[in-house]
């Protein structure tokens, strides 16, 4: 660990006190007494240092300084709204300060070019919003320590499917993502015979079978 100077302030070893102590300390919510704690750090310590054991890199960076989370991995909301694309922006930066990784469901964002009522435009689609995540994390260092890592989810019915698994195609345009697709059983079954596929949005009914796939 380094402090604001870039000066060494904790070496390995000592990383592995601070955060065997940490661990075992909460020991005592459950009634542990001091004896049985110190034996439960012990074997933090002993695990750790013979490298049989590691946690999470933000338990690590985080356990015993009071600052930061413990967990590396959050799923976060994300609604088809301005409101709800920017509230996951912020929560992902958040998240990514202090060393968590995060994740998204982009399923619920309404295909581009879709018009919106309110504005009397048209959406961006879910490959524009995954950008802005993108773009997010790359001005966050998790902790100070590594880049900002994320998943996305598309599921494989959503309209803009094809632009999804082909939107890191392009070197540069999408960083600290990796990408997966939600498969059904339906879209499965579609595979094994050899059948078209609907692409839909499940809360516009009138527009449901507007485009079909060869699978």
């Amino acid at each position: 660990m380094k402090d604001e100077n870039d000066n060494v302030v904790e070496n390995p070893n000592e990383m592995f006190i601070r955060v065997s102590k940490a661990l075992a300390k909460v020991e005592k919510t459950y009634g542990s007494k001091d004896e049985e704690i110190k034996k439960i750090e012990n074997l933090f310590y002993q695990s750790m240092s013979s490298l049989e054991f590691l946690p999470n890199s933000p338990t690590l960076m985080n356990a015993g300084t009071g600052a930061g989370t413990l967990s590396a991995c959050f799923v976060l909301p994300l609604t088809d709204s301005m409101e709800g694309i920017m509230k996951a922006a912020h929560d992902a930066a958040m998240v990514q300060k202090f060393g968590g990784g995060t994740g998204f469901s982009l399923s619920e964002i309404r295909p581009v070019g879709t018009p919106i009522a309110t504005t009397h435009g048209k959406a961006c689609g879910p490959i524009a919003v995954l950008k802005h995540l993108s773009s997010v994390s790359t001005l966050v260092t998790q902790g100070g320590k590594r880049d900002g890592a994320n998943m996305a989810v598309m599921d494989v019915h959503h309209p803009n499917i094809i632009d999804f698994i082909e939107c890191k195609t392009i070197e540069g345009q999408i960083h600290n993502f990796n990408i997966s697709v939600g498969a059904s059983d339906v879209f499965m079954n579609a595979v094994k015979n050899g059948t078209d596929y609907p692409l839909l949005m499940k809360k516009n009914p009138a527009e449901e079978n507007s485009e079909t796939i060869e699978v």
